[in-house]
């Protein structure tokens, strides 16, 4: 039997003035920012109008593109690139069960692949208001009561899962945390509990989680990191946090803008914000850096990110720090944004300051996070033409990489030797390319 030709495809791109080719070309840009090699052409969306479905994750990412050009919302079912058997979205579920699925899909080797590949999808097609679901259902409550030592457990394990990250990079961490929290974690979730010590539980829980996205950001898996964000998002919301809800949806952001959807990073930036008034100073200040990076991909918006910046300066200045990464906002994190947002404005001699202030706050145990900036510190030197300091701070972060694996670091380290091609000549900057080359290739291969 001939496939039913699609003319839902083809009415979109009507609609949106795309060829064929340029919607291939499209598909593969998008794709090689979420490290997906595609290859497509104009001929391969002529297949797709005669009927043929593409694999995921395109479909997916067709209806982002033609979202963005359409201004409005298209569906990956509204572009007909879906098999009919998968039109029918599945209802929402409670976040144990998400977890628990999550878990087990990343155990099984036959599923593990696909959910890897799975693409960063735009967040404008998502809700992200409170409760924006009912579950279907959630995992029954055990034969175990919650006791105050489970939570003690959690809260250790989230200290102890943030600094092996910070000490480590996500390739030290993002199994066992993985591991803890869909066995232990979900466990407890499912125990029984008053009120007061099950909120307390998905709090902790909420945490954790978000770790668990953010070592999945750092480790290039950015499908995979939307979906534990989303999960951690609806923890905090059943355990009515406010502070920690925020908290993950400026994340959302920085996630949105690492990928380039600046669009969903000053949406997400902004609904971070709704009701900051009732946030602790230092929350209210995390979320106005978050915001002031995504104003700063505006060229229009230099003023209000430059102003949001002030504001969070003086929140720190009033209020003692705290070490928690959950209740403080640490001056060297302040810092390090505050160079992305200066660099974004095109303030480079600024944004190095900023940087090198981020180093002198961070602790040394700190390594994957003094790696990135070290980087960024870097890439900055070298644009205003101090080489010898671009060249020391470049040392710096290749030496953390003995020590660290972060695939981010990685591609900064990556972006960094291509920055870097204009000085080739200079022998310094010779010699750490080629120390740079011959560190990456193997891990680069792993």
């Amino acid at each position: 039997m001939p496939k039913a030709r699609n003319s839902a495809l083809g009415a979109l791109l009507t609609e949106s003035q795309m060829s064929s080719g340029e919607l291939a070309h499209a598909v593969n840009a998008i794709g090689a920012r979420q490290g997906q090699n595609f290859r497509y052409d104009r001929t391969s969306v002529a297949h797709w109008l005669t009927g043929s479905c593409p694999q995921g994750p395109v479909p997916e990412l067709v209806s982002q593109i033609l979202s963005t050009r359409l201004n409005r919302l298209v569906t990956p079912a509204q572009t007909g690139l879906l098999p009919q058997r998968a039109t029918t979205a599945p209802p929402p579920r409670s976040a144990d069960l998400v977890l628990l699925d999550l878990g087990t899909t990343e155990s099984d080797p036959a599923r593990h692949a696909a959910l890897l590949r799975a693409p960063w999808v735009s967040w404008r097609t998502l809700s992200t208001a409170p409760h924006d679901a009912v579950p279907a259902g959630r995992l029954p409550s055990g034969p175990r009561t919650l006791h105050d030592n489970d939570l003690a457990l959690l809260d250790w394990y989230r200290g102890q899962f943030t600094q092996l990250f910070e000490r480590y990079g996500s390739g030290g961490v993002f199994s066992a945390l993985r591991a803890f929290i869909t066995a232990d974690a979900v466990s407890f979730l499912a125990s029984r509990a008053p009120a007061r010590s099950r909120r307390a539980a998905q709090r902790a829980t909420a945490q954790l989680v978000h770790l668990l996205a953010t070592a999945s950001v750092d480790a290039d898996r950015l499908g995979l990191a939307q979906r534990y964000h989303r999960v951690a998002l609806s923890l905090a919301d059943e355990a009515e946090d406010g502070d920690l809800r925020a908290i993950i949806l400026r994340s959302m952001s920085n996630q949105a803008r690492i990928v380039g959807y600046t669009a969903d990073a000053l949406h997400l930036a902004e609904a971070s914000r709704a009701g900051d008034g009732h946030l602790t100073p230092a929350t209210r200040a995390f979320l106005l850096t978050g915001q002031a990076a995504a104003l700063a991909t505006d060229d229009t918006r230099e003023q209000p990110a430059l102003s949001a910046l002030d504001t969070a300066h003086r929140l720190l200045d009033e209020n003692a720090a705290d070490s928690d990464p959950y209740t403080g906002y640490s001056r060297a994190a302040y810092e390090h944004q505050r160079g992305e947002v200066l660099s974004l404005l095109g303030d480079q001699h600024q944004a190095a300051e900023a940087f090198a202030a981020s180093l002198e706050h961070r602790p040394p145990a700190h390594r994957r996070s003094r790696g990135i900036t070290a980087c960024a510190l870097a890439s900055t030197q070298l644009r205003v033409g101090h080489i010898e300091a671009a060249c020391a701070s470049w040392t710096s972060a290749l030496e953390t990489l003995h020590v660290v694996y972060s695939p981010r670091l990685q591609h900064l380290l990556t972006r960094l030797r291509e920055e870097a091609q204009p000085y080739r000549h200079h022998a310094p900057v010779r010699t750490l390319r080629h120390h740079t080359r011959a560190a990456l290739s193997p891990r680069q291969s792993e």
